[in-house]
């Protein structure tokens, strides 16, 4: 990155550092045959990436390993769960949000199962994939071990243990493993501490299979209520042929669950899109050229309001391989589009048109729950620290002879601890003042 925050990388070839093996051979796969990339348009990171914006207060703690290693410690990230639709561009989102290809992807592949992408700060950098069973809220029991896999094409890992799963419990190709997870652990150091939840589509047949996804979401709702329900839902709805967001099936899981006050909406392949003036009308609240209301075109108004993506992955096999490549494009095309298309000036205008607008909605939920969960406890430690390096400094050309700084830090503690302490006086009074009282 240079000293703007823009992202400029290097073309990958065949047999570079960064592209990682296959996990088998499979007659699916991209071919081998992989030409050289042209280099990948400037991006402005800084205004799309979640990693960015949501890692501003971990930066300044960065150079203190230590110390932010000690803060992180215990402490409980919030949670992105994705709801939507069977093929609703809801594992885009994700993908687009956490720039890691990490979750399955492929034409007419649907999740199958619930996946935990547990992003982690921390100066090693790996990712290990484990498998959980569940009998209700919670991770559950740990099944096996933990396997490593590589952060540049870790999808595949993904879905071949998902394809392995649905094999060993004899799940048909029509059901879902609705009593196991895979949890996905990535540590960086540049990303921040969340999870982001991928759940199977909703869907209405089989009735067998829409039970068992049905199932699954409430269990994930569960957990949220047990934990403290800080979990951000986004309802991903598609924007093609003709959207009414009052017939979604996650709409109305949302609505019939009481999530709208916790929920952002998000359209997802808007170039698909057969009517631009009604999805703007949708996503801005504000009536259509000839008069229409948000209302009879199906809107459902969320507390936390609606954005627009498009997110088409670019074409060629190379992108199969070159994966970081692929999402820095998605990144730059999706920005660009709703630029580029007078139709969706409006949602520019107002902060609600491509990924930024997402970013910038979860930024802010991420610093609201921060100031309530993890900075008072961070900051009660960094003065902790701060106290202690005080100390040290003082000590510093001071006195130089060891016995004597035992002695000095012996007096320092019985200073601040011993019969004459402020603190022994401010016990004393509570006890007489207050417990025998």
């Amino acid at each position: 990155a240079d000293g703007r925050g823009e992202v400029k990388r290097k073309p990958l070839e065949a047999g570079e550092e960064g592209s990682d093996p296959q996990p088998s051979a499979s007659s699916d796969g991209p071919s081998q045959k992989r030409r050289r990339l042209e280099p990948v348009e400037k991006v402005s990171v800084e205004k799309v990436s979640m990693s960015q914006a949501l890692s501003k207060a971990f930066r300044e703690l960065d150079p203190l390993r230590d110390l932010l290693a000690s803060v992180l410690s215990g402490w409980t990230p919030p949670k992105i769960v994705v709801i939507g639709d069977e093929s609703a561009g809801k594992s885009t989102i994700l993908e687009m949000l956490a720039m890691l290809p990490v979750f399955p992807r492929w034409k007419r592949f649907c999740t199958r199962l619930a996946i935990h992408l547990r992003l982690r700060r921390d100066w090693a950098s790996q990712a290990t994939l484990s498998v959980y069973k569940v009998d209700g809220p919670g991770d559950g029991q740990q099944v096996g071990d933990p396997m490593k896999v590589p952060q540049e094409n870790g999808w595949r890992w993904v879905r071949e243990q998902m394809h392995k799963l649905a094999e060993d419990l004899a799940v048909t190709a029509t059901r879902v493993v609705k009593d196991h997870i895979l949890v996905l652990e990535v540590r960086r150091p540049d990303v921040p501490s969340i999870d982001l939840v991928d759940l199977p589509g909703l869907t209405t047949f089989p009735e067998d299979k829409a039970a068992e996804v049905q199932a699954v979401l409430k269990r994930q709702l569960d957990d949220d209520v047990k934990t403290g329900g800080h979990s951000m839902y986004l309802a991903v709805v598609p924007a093609s042929g003709d959207v009414r967001p009052a017939t979604n099936g996650a709409m109305k899981f949302i609505q019939d669950n009481r999530l709208t006050g916790k929920t952002f909406g998000v359209f997802s392949k808007c170039d698909q899109c057969s009517d631009p003036d009604s999805l703007q009308a949708l996503v801005t609240g504000n009536n259509t050229k000839d008069g229409e209301t948000p209302v009879s075109l199906g809107a459902v108004p969320l507390d936390k309001g609606w954005a627009a993506t498009m997110l088409k992955p670019p074409d060629g096999e190379e992108f199969q391989v070159h994966n970081f490549e692929r999402i820095l494009r998605q990144q730059s095309a999706d920005a660009a589009w709703f630029s580029g298309d007078k139709n969706y000036a409006q949602m520019v205008q107002n902060g609600k048109a491509g990924m930024k607008a997402l970013v910038e909605h979860l930024e802010s939920e991420y610093s609201l729950y921060m100031s309530t969960t993890w900075k008072p406890g961070a900051m009660k430690q960094i003065l902790n620290k701060l106290d202690e390096k005080e100390f040290d400094l003082n000590m510093l050309g001071v006195i130089p002879e060891e016995s004597e700084k035992d002695k000095l830090a012996k007096q320092e503690v019985e200073r601040r601890f011993g019969p004459q302490s402020p603190v022994k006086d401010l016990y004393e009074r509570f006890y007489e003042e207050e417990l025998r009282n």
